[in-house]
């Protein structure tokens, strides 16, 4: 799955909306992953990209790394996708629905007429 570059700023933004989520200060956030609280800050700012501490950040918010970056959690995209195509099957689907009963409805009109020819033909 390719993603559009990582933005220090937007992850910065769901960095402080996660650990704000999860109850925690920069404080604890600090002391739980053994950084200085500076570089939570830095992080939350959007001044640096936490790489190297994403693991700990995302098991300490119960967040994964993916979402953490982007914003979006691996599988919803997949979803959307999935979803997506449920809905162009559907609609595939109920065409296919109407088309086999208009189908049916000439084939027995058919029926209907040749059955009228046979019986002019015998009386």
């Amino acid at each position: 799955m390719t993603h559009e570059p990582v933005r220090a700023a937007a992850v910065g933004q769901r960095l402080r909306n996660a650990r704000l989520a999860a109850g925690l200060t920069q404080e604890e956030v600090a002391v739980a992953i053994g950084v200085a609280r500076r570089s939570v800050y830095e992080w939350e700012s959007g001044l640096r990209v936490p790489s190297h501490a994403l693991p700990a950040l995302a098991k300490l918010y119960d967040a994964s790394v993916t979402l953490l970056l982007y914003g979006v959690e691996p599988a919803s995209v997949e979803l959307r996708t999935l979803h997506s195509l449920v809905e162009r099957l559907a609609l595939d689907v109920s065409e296919t629905r109407t088309a086999l009963l208009q189908l049916a409805e000439q084939t027995e009109a058919l029926f209907a007429e040749v059955r009228r020819l046979l019986e002019l033909n015998d009386g």
